[in-house]
């Protein structure tokens, strides 16, 4: 049981360095709101100018995750960062009853 909590505790920590989010003080959106679609709140930001660019993160994440990447697009896109239901600032997901 040892080796597995000590192989767990080593997972969790590379895990959370890889989901360190960086300073965006000097990135702030151009837009930040919430919208309400199908009686779900989803929430979003925009970075830059051009044409829309949609970064979705992946499940258990939220749009924070595409931070570092920001700088990379947002002078030739309109960058969208968007919450999916769950995690962020989106509506939480709800249990459908069986």
């Amino acid at each position: 049981m040892t080796n597995f909590r000590s192989c767990f505790t080593i997972f969790l920590i590379a895990v959370t360095m890889g989901q360190s989010t960086p300073d965006i003080a000097a990135q702030t959106p151009q837009k930040s709101e919430s919208v309400r679609i199908n009686g779900t709140t989803i929430y979003y930001e925009v970075f830059g100018k051009g044409e829309p660019l949609f970064l979705l993160h992946g499940f258990t994440q939220s749009s924070k995750s595409w931070y570092p990447f920001i700088a990379d697009y947002e002078n030739d896109f309109s960058v969208y960062l968007v919450d999916l239901k769950g995690p962020g600032k989106s509506d939480m997901l709800q249990p459908k009853p069986l």
